[in-house]
């Protein structure tokens, strides 16, 4: 997927609407874009959610086959078993 097309999908700021309608339920919040340098994203957003302090996670479920999963695992999964906080989900 081209970088216009992500743009055009999520928004020039994406975690930006959620972020705005979440803060309005009266959370603090705080979007970091981050770069994984290669690093795996489950271990990568479980380690800022830390670092940050987060009380809690929030993050969008999204499942592969499973054989897929089985092959290179996947953030949800990671955030599913390996969380050290609560996690919300929505898919």
């Amino acid at each position: 997927m081209t970088i216009q097309r992500q743009r055009a999908r999520h928004g020039q700021e994406p975690g930006a609407e959620i972020a705005r309608r979440l803060a309005a339920l009266g959370a603090r919040v705080e979007v970091q874009p981050l770069s994984s340098g290669g690093q795996d994203l489950g271990h990568l957003l479980l380690s800022q959610a830390v670092a940050f302090r987060a009380d809690l996670l929030v993050m969008g479920a999204y499942g592969h086959s499973r054989l897929r999963e089985w092959l290179f695992g996947g953030v949800t999964r990671t955030a599913l078993y390996q969380a050290g906080l609560p996690v919300l989900m929505s898919r």
